[in-house]
């Protein structure tokens, strides 16, 4: 059939629409529009009454405008076809829509309004498990709204048609991460660029949909970071913003975090949701809630219940596994499609799909006994229980054996002894006298009052009515040691907290004789709570480049550093010009110091003094490994804390003289801020420091006098070098 496209700018009567319908009675009638902002559920159900309505189509542009399609010819179709939808479509399209909308405060800033529509999309959108196998149109538009699976470029689609119906500007934006896709002309990854406060953000919501959904996973405080974004996403050639460099700007880590611990406080998990029946009959039900990143590695958290004999629900509890069990459950129903569609394509003699089929269940042979191992190991009641007794909560991670015939056997749950002191959040599970249960999760907060995280789970069994509740509350008294029942009956009842909602979840201070008690002062601080997490120019962090080792070398041999009238100045060797920039004298005076520090051996053919020994390759392991460990301490603590730092040098590099060099990099107070704030610029997503800086400076300090035990045997090391000429060597610590 054929199909006649009617753009759509100012709006389309029902009369019209029937003219066109009766004017060109074989052909489909294609209603373009920009967004749905203008659009309602009430006109699309008016057009569903029409006789012919079946013949009635929208065309939602979004991204896909007429410019794409002009300047990306081979994407043709997928430009001008994909987002082509039914009424039927369009119209359950636009009811997701609008829930998700109705989480929106009308006080919001745009900033807010983003951060909200980040979580939400992460939450309800899986990267697609089976995406090789998909249309293009269903996970390249906005039906994964509807399927609640996407890949890069439906993710991008979709913020932007919310972002359009908030008035946020935002961009589509097409092109690829490595740099001979570039120059191949490929297309492989798809983005979004949005506007506040007059800059210009990036923002990949496939980066931050988890490890599981095929992309790179960061967590909210690095999905605006320019200075990781950059390295792997170059714009197709024909986009309209260029030279990120130049051109976009990062929002502070620190603000995406409290934003969007604020924003997102409340919440309903009605997806990823698994029930199991172990091989004793016994039944549970789980709801994978957030991944975490701890040491650099994600743990699962999930919230458990036992599905009792009558069909009701048990005690829920959170738990914490290394195991992604979503990420196992979409990949055996995968083998099991896949499966079928291999003994299809075997009945009908299709050699070339079999064989297809074949290579893309490779890998999936023992999913199976994984997903048994999961119910019999990783949820075992003995392995649940074993978790509560320990009060960390985690049940850790099933451990592999493979025996001489190279057969997996999985043997016992592995759990980490020192999890507690990473992730030691305090819950308590509370029944109602109704019946119902709530988990209360302690949560940190720089506040007199205390935060928690309250989590109600449905009491229903079926897997598609299960929802788990997730509202946030501020009180101002430790309610997890109060064991009075009116605690669950009156103060966490459902009509008090949402009676209380307009305080944001301030409920005053708990009193068994049933007595709301308010602070005033806290009443207008949880009342202030929107306006000042509202986006601030001074959240708005510039691109600053990361430090390599090959612009060190560039740097010592262009640029010196000198003490001159009190301060210490850098200027071009050559043009003796004085550097003003802060970043580049930031860069000069770090390459100063390394060269200081690791250049402890001289010879008349370097260009600098002690350049070939600070720039040897054993010099670049170690600063490459001491780069890992400054970020990982400024995650960690907001600060560097060199003697963590210097631990686990001693512990990790095999460098000869890496403790030395580290002692003489950190020799004093100022080589170690300018250290510091190096690499905090450079990594705007790092976490707003838990100790401030006097405590940073203690710490500097006694690195100092850890040092100075150290100095003897420095220059001991220093003169053996110059005596025997000897070069460095990677040899293990345990033959020095």
């Amino acid at each position: 059939m054929n199909r006649i496209k009617i753009k759509i700018n100012n709006g389309v009567s029902l009369s019209e629409i029937r003219n066109l319908l009766t004017r060109y009675p074989n052909s489909e009638i294609v209603l373009e529009i920009d967004n749905t902002k203008k659009l309602f559920t009430s006109n699309i159900d008016l057009l569903m009454r029409e006789k012919e309505s079946s013949r009635i189509l929208f065309r939602i542009v979004g991204g896909y405008d007429d410019d794409r399609v002009k300047n990306y010819p081979n994407n043709f179709r997928m430009h001008t076809e994909d987002n082509i939808y039914s009424l039927h479509e369009t119209k359950r399209i636009i009811q997701v829509i609008e829930d998700i909308e109705a989480g929106i405060k009308p006080e919001w800033d745009d900033f807010q309004k983003l951060i909200y529509l980040i979580h939400t999309l992460k939450r309800k959108i899986i990267y697609h498990p089976f995406h090789e196998i998909q249309p293009s149109k269903d996970i390249r538009s906005l039906r994964g709204l509807l399927s609640n699976k996407t890949v890069c470029a439906g993710y991008a689609l979709i913020l932007k048609e919310l972002c359009d119906r908030q008035g946020i500007e935002c961009q589509y934006v097409e092109g690829c991460t490595k740099e001979e896709d570039y120059n191949k002309d490929y297309l492989t990854h798809a983005w979004n660029i949005v506007k506040l406060n007059g800059y210009y953000i990036p923002i990949d919501l496939t980066w931050n949909a988890g490890a599981d959904r095929r992309g790179k996973s960061l967590s909210i405080e690095d999905i605006a970071n320019v200075n990781e974004f950059i390295k792997n996403h170059i714009p197709g050639k024909y986009e309209k913003i260029r030279d990120y460099k130049k051109n976009l700007k990062s929002i502070d880590g620190t603000k995406m975090r409290s934003v969007n611990n604020l924003i997102n406080k409340d919440t309903t998990y009605d997806t990823r949701i698994f029930s199991a029946t172990r091989k004793d009959g016994t039944k549970y039900i789980v709801t994978e809630l957030e991944q975490i990143v701890r040491d650099n590695k994600y743990i699962y958290k999930y919230l458990y219940q036992d599905i009792l004999k009558d069909g009701k629900l048990g005690p829920p509890v959170i738990l914490y596994s290394d195991i992604n069990v979503a990420l196992i459950v979409d990949n055996l129903n995968r083998k099991n499609k896949l499966e079928k569609q291999l003994k299809e394509a075997s009945k009908r003699g299709d050699t070339k799909k079999v064989n297809e089929i074949k290579k893309q269940l490779i890998g999936s042979e023992h999913l199976e006994k994984t997903n048994e191992n999961i119910d019999e190991l990783l949820f075992s009641i003995t392995n649940i229980q074993a978790a509560i007794d320990r009060k960390d909560y985690y049940i850790g991670t099933i451990e592999i054996e493979t025996d001489e015939f190279k057969r997996t056997k999985y043997k016992r749950t592995f759990v980490d002894p020192e999890f507690g002191k990473k992730l030691s959040l305090k819950q308590r599970t509370i029944k109602r006298s109704d019946g119902t249960y709530i988990v209360l999760q302690e949560w940190p907060w720089n506040q007199l009052t205390k935060r928690y995280v309250m989590l109600e789970p449905t009491t229903k069994t079926n897997n598609e009515n299960y929802t788990v509740k997730r509202q946030t509350i501020f009180t101002d008294n430790d309610i997890l040691s109060v064991r009075n029942q009116n605690l669950a009956d009156w103060f966490l009842s459902k009509n008090r907290i949402n009676k209380y909602k307009s305080y944001n979840g301030y409920l005053g201070k708990y009193n068994d004789q049933k007595v709301d008690i308010f602070s005033n002062e806290n009443i207008s601080s949880a009342k202030a709570l929107y306006n000042n997490s509202r986006l601030k120019n001074n959240d708005i962090k510039d691109y600053y480049a990361e430090i390599t080792f090959d612009e060190m070398k560039r740097l010592v041999r262009t640029y010196a550093v000198e003490y001159k009238n009190g301060k210490y100045i850098c200027y071009n060797r050559l043009t003796k010009t004085i550097i003003t920039d802060h970043n580049l004298i930031l860069h000069i005076k770090f390459a100063s110091y390394w060269l200081g520090a690791a250049g402890i051996k001289w010879s008349i053919d370097e260009p600098v003094p002690g350049y070939n020994y600070a720039f040897n390759e054993s010099a670049e392991e170690l600063f490459n490994q001491l780069k890992k460990f400054i970020i990982n301490s400024l995650n960690k603590d907001g600060n560097i804390d060199p003697i963590e730092i210097y631990d686990k040098i001693e512990k990790e590099s095999y460098y000869k003289y890496s403790e030395l060099i580290l002692v003489r990099l950190f020799n004093n107070r100022e080589s170690t801020q300018v250290i510091n704030e190096l690499f905090r610029l450079q990594n705007p997503s790092s976490i707003k420091a838990k100790t401030d800086i006097p405590y940073f400076l203690s710490r500097l300090d006694a690195f100092q006098k850890l040092s100075e035990k150290r100095r003897l045997e420095a220059q001991k090391q220093i003169l053996e070098i110059i005596k025997n000429n000897q070069n460095v060597e990677m040899i293990p610590k345990n033959n020095r």
